[in-house]
């Protein structure tokens, strides 16, 4: 199939979906969208049955149990599936302009009538075509209340679809820019930020830094306790950097057990001073795993996490990969050289 073809179905399978959001009374939310989405496509067999279920039972479809399913099945999404998504939505917004535009035109017909009336006037009439014109405009008025009194009900209707749509796609693109198992930025939003910084930087003489932030003994660890507990440990590093970071600072993972934090207007020593606090308050962290004595699991001591930092500050001339390839270098040497530290190139 062409990708018109393919954005087409996709918008028929997105109407659908709406269409039983509303009947079910579920916000449209881009999770909730993305669900009943894949449940139109039929490319989920198992959230099909899940659902089907639930509505056999008239089970109402809580918030809860909407992010139970989605947590299931779209922890990791299709990014293919999500492009096909997004265009359906893009593409929806855009029909129902289209019909909000078309409503307005059948009002701008009637004002059209009354100024071909209003100049017919200013030529004194006889008595045969005043009343012809009496009677085009009763026509005419009768048929511009008609669409009118529609309109009224259809604009309202449409405007408020499109507003909830234009912010499900919001979300939705907010969404394609976030990590599903940390909640900070992904790759994707790395890329996006660190290029607009630099370009910013270049052009504004501002000053931005850059951390890239490395989990010590990561696949050690991941080996001896297992993935579960190394996708908390993840977590826990994630959560922890970003509560030393704050304003427009933007915090991502990069991949694996590796984040990338970009500072904007942050000169070299303040860079210095949020990577140094991360590394600190990382290691000054105990972490155990078990439920405790309320389920019968005993506590267990996961050890020491610590992190090493590697940090660039930007320098004119500098390219997003140029930067990028300073803070490697230093995240390489904090590894090298005994790991739980920062390494820094002024710039």
């Amino acid at each position: 199939m062409t990708d018109n073809t393919l954005i087409q179905l996709a918008t028929e399978y997105l109407q659908k979906a709406l269409a039983n959001l509303h009947e079910l009374g579920v916000p449209t939310t881009p999770e909730n969208i993305s669900i009943w989405y894949h449940y139109e496509v039929g490319d989920k067999p198992r959230l099909n049955q899940e659902l089907d279920k639930l509505r056999a039972r008239d089970s109402k479809l809580t918030r809860d149990i909407c992010q139970q399913l989605y947590q299931r099945f779209f922890v990791e999404h299709d990014q293919r599936q999500l492009e096909l998504l997004r265009h359906a939505i893009k593409q929806l917004i855009d029909n129902l302009v289209t019909q909000l535009h078309d409503v307005s035109l059948g009002l701008e017909a009637y004002g059209d009538q009354l100024s071909e009336c209003q100049q017919q006037l200013k030529g004194d009439p006889d008595v045969d075509l005043l009343q012809q014109l009496v009677q085009k405009l009763l026509k005419q008025t009768e048929q511009a209340r008609t669409v009118s009194c529609n309109a009224c009900g259809n604009v309202e209707a449409l405007q408020a679809e499109i507003t909830e749509l234009k912010a499900s796609l919001y979300e939705l693109e907010q969404a394609a820019l976030i990590d599903s198992l940390t909640g900070v930025g992904n790759r994707r939003a790395f890329d996006q930020c660190l290029a607009a910084e630099v370009e910013a930087a270049s052009s504004n003489g501002r000053h931005c830094c850059l951390l890239l932030v490395d989990i010590d003994h990561f696949k050690d660890f991941n080996d001896k306790h297992g993935h579960l507990v190394g996708d908390r440990v993840l977590r826990f590093v994630a959560s922890t950097i970003k509560n030393n970071v704050k304003g427009r600072d933007l915090v991502t993972r990069y991949g694996g057990e590796e984040f990338a934090v970009v500072l904007p207007t942050t000169e070299y020593g303040g860079g210095r001073a949020v990577a140094e606090s991360i590394v600190n308050a990382v290691a000054q962290t105990k972490l155990t795993i078990g439920a405790g004595k309320s389920t019968g699991a005993d506590k267990r001591d996961l050890g020491k996490i610590t992190v090493s930092v590697g940090m660039s500050g930007f320098r004119r001339g500098d390219s997003p990969e140029t930067l990028f390839e300073r803070a490697d270098k230093c995240l390489y040497q904090a590894k090298t050289s005994g790991r739980n530290k920062v390494v820094a190139d002024k710039g």
